[in-house]
């Protein structure tokens, strides 16, 4: 090793020792301010605290009672009795928290930022709210206003740990004009790495809705007003859903979906922002489902099986597997599947529809288009042949009237007699019509 390159590692050394040095001292300096100064005297800062949050918050906030101590090598401070105003006097406070627990991180010194070691809140109470107008507020914050948006959200998810113990979530939703949604006992565990936020949660809502909720992500993103760069995963998960009732809070349950009640479990898939698959498994009870007011219900006694839509550029899917259900006074289907892909045209139309099909029951599907959008001469045209026997093996697409192809496999199947012959059964018939557009 040439002595020019000894004379330069010890200078480096004995840099890093200073380096070291005054973090040292620094940290020291801090931490001797935090316990002779700021600790004894931490209520005398309650105003400036206030003001701080109120501003960060876009509402005014008042604090009750303010602590510190030491939570390892970490200041602690401990916050009670806080309350964000709400801009109507009269009204309840949108976010209260009895008590708030806050570890300072020493990389605040580092950063220059206010970085926390952890957060947890005991027993938050929080309202989120929409408007006539369709804004939604999450403790008086704004979320869907452009350019309305805090930054504690932001803060917040720069934070490494957060703890949410027994909040209760109150959901107002005035352009629906439905009564308030509680869920309460919600417990969340929310851990921030580096851009990626992981989460997991429990909670109970309204007895009317659902038994239990649970909820899982993994995603990475880094600002929520960039919400185009987010990437990620979530799972939730409903025991006890009582559909009856979501048509009070969910519009595309008020009209359609009648009853039932079951388990739920989704995952959705989220890639640039933009949600690009959902797929769930579903298994529930006395469903009813209407399609149209102007028919019957669609009624299963039971209905299972797993759902799910993906999107890849412009074509989107739609598929069932393992589908079983039951009608009132008959058997239980065989496990089916259906796909369905469809890829739209500029003019909101379908350029191309594919449907492949396996192991359906004929008269399983003949036993509910009595409740589908058909024209009464289809229905009547059913009823009269009674198609009977399983769909083995179907596929299909239809991309314009000379672009079209159809391909079935039947097994054990039959029609009854019609104007020109009588009955019709096969065993066994692998039936194919085509038609291609000419070169």
């Amino acid at each position: 090793m040439s002595s020019r390159l000894i004379r330069l590692l010890r200078r480096l050394y004995h840099y890093l020792v200073y380096v070291a040095g005054g973090v040292v001292i620094a940290v020291c300096i801090v931490a001797l301010a935090f316990k002779f100064w700021l600790m004894p005297n931490v209520q005398s800062y309650q105003g400036v605290l206030e003001d701080a949050a109120s501003k960060a918050l876009g509402q005014a906030v008042d604090i009750g009672v303010m602590e510190a101590d030491w939570s390892g090598l970490n200041p602690r401070l401990i916050l009670r009795d806080i309350r964000v105003r709400a801009d109507d006097a009269a009204a309840a406070s949108p976010l209260y928290l009895p008590r708030v627990e806050a570890a300072f991180s020493w990389l605040s010194l580092a950063l220059f930022d206010l970085r926390l070691a952890h957060l947890t809140l005991d027993q938050p109470q929080l309202q989120m709210r929409r408007d006539m107008a369709g804004l939604i507020t999450v403790a008086g914050m704004p979320m869907n206003q452009p350019g309305g948006t805090s930054e504690f959200p932001d803060w917040l998810l720069r934070q490494p740990r957060i703890i949410i113990k027994d909040a209760d979530i109150l959901w107002l939703d005035e352009k629906l004009k439905a009564p308030e949604l509680r869920v309460s006992g919600v417990r969340l565990l929310l851990e921030n790495r580096f851009g990626r936020h992981r989460f997991g949660g429990i909670a109970q809502p309204t007895a009317a809705a659902a038994r239990r909720l649970e909820m899982r992500g993994d995603l990475t993103g880094r600002s929520l007003r960039d919400w185009s760069a987010w990437n990620g995963e979530v799972y939730v998960r409903v025991d006890g859903a009582r559909f009856e009732s979501w048509g009070r809070w969910v519009p595309w349950a008020q009209e359609s979906v009648r009853s039932g009640t079951g388990d739920m479990r989704f995952w959705l898939a989220l890639s640039q922002g933009a949600v690009q698959g959902v797929s769930g498994d579903v298994r529930l009870g006395q469903v009813a489902i209407n399609i149209d007011k102007a028919l019957p219900d669609l009624v299963f006694d039971s209905l299972s099986g797993h759902a799910g839509w993906t999107r890849k550029q412009a074509t989107q899917s739609f598929y069932v597997d393992r589908l079983r259900f039951k009608t009132p006074g008959e058997a239980v289907s065989e496990p089916a599947a259906v796909r369905v892909n469809l890829t739209p045209d500029a003019k909101g139309g379908a350029q191309r529809v594919g449907v492949s099909a396996r192991n359906l029951r004929l008269e399983a599907l003949t036993a509910l288009t009595g409740a589908l959008p058909i024209p009464k001469r289809g229905h009547d045209l059913i009823q009269l042949l009674n198609p009977r026997g399983m769909l083995a093996e179907g596929e299909g697409y239809w991309a314009g009237p000379k672009d079209y192809a159809i391909k079935l496999g039947i097994q054990a199947a039959g029609l009854n007699a019609y104007q020109w012959q009588g009955d019709i059964r096969w065993s066994r018939h692998d039936f194919v019509l085509a038609q291609y557009l000419s070169a």
